[in-house]
């Protein structure tokens, strides 16, 4: 691949956030910055637009710039629902 990508990646959990930002220039991944942000208080459904602009904050003041980014969430976060689906035609 020509050229050059930065993707960052976020960790989030209960406790905050763990960034990274990649630089991938001829198919090798450099680390540009990394950090940790921690809540300032629980993360509830009520308060995600508070922790979200000190999310902003914490990542302009680190340095942190793509516009790309991979997110992984903590696996108690993630909800699931069996659905049973008649077979599809080949």
């Amino acid at each position: 691949m020509i050229g050059t990508r930065h993707i960052l990646g976020l960790a989030i959990d209960d406790c905050g956030v763990v960034a990274t930002e990649l630089c991938i220039r001829s198919g090798r991944a450099e680390i540009r910055a990394t950090g940790e942000f921690s809540w300032e208080k629980e993360f509830t459904a009520e308060n995600t637009k508070e922790l979200g602009g000190q999310l902003r904050r914490f990542l302009r003041a680190g340095g942190f710039s793509s516009s790309r980014v991979a997110v992984g969430l903590a696996a108690k976060w993630v909800l699931a629902k069996e659905i049973e689906m008649p077979p599809a035609a080949p």
